[in-house]
């Protein structure tokens, strides 16, 4: 990852996506967390001067969810999505905890997810991501 001013990255971007067609970087911070409100402030209004990044965003100031689906207001996932019957309910969740524990003691991670409806391939077990193959 390149480090310097907004202009220098920008260069070494520029000459990635000049000679490998690259069309995405994954940014991580290294000593601080500032580093990504940074980019955003400084590094990202140099790529777009340099027509390297776009600006035309379908919902200006939009969030993420309501450019990809282009309606203003669509913050989480559309109601039709699959994925939307594996939303959080807090309440739910708290009063059938207890329930939970007890009525899936010991179970597989495949058999925890047939129990819930779930997918076997991702479930969520005490707060961490187990991922069943």
């Amino acid at each position: 990852m390149p480090v310097g001013a907004a202009s220098m990255v920008a260069d070494v971007f520029e000459q990635r996506i000049r000679e490998a067609d690259i069309d995405g970087f994954n940014m991580a911070y290294v000593s601080n967390q500032d580093s990504y409100e940074t980019a955003v402030e400084l590094l990202v209004p140099e790529l777009q001067r340099r027509g390297l990044m776009w600006n035309d965003y379908t919902v200006p100031g939009g969030t993420f969810r309501e450019n990809l689906y282009g309606i203003p207001g669509q913050t989480h996932l559309p109601d039709h999505h699959p994925g939307t019957k594996f939303k959080w309910n807090a309440t739910e969740a708290h009063v059938n905890s207890e329930v939970r524990k007890d009525e899936h003691a010991g179970k597989s991670g495949i058999q925890l997810a047939e129990a819930l409806g779930a997918s076997p391939m991702n479930v969520f077990v005490a707060g961490t991501a187990v991922t069943v193959s």
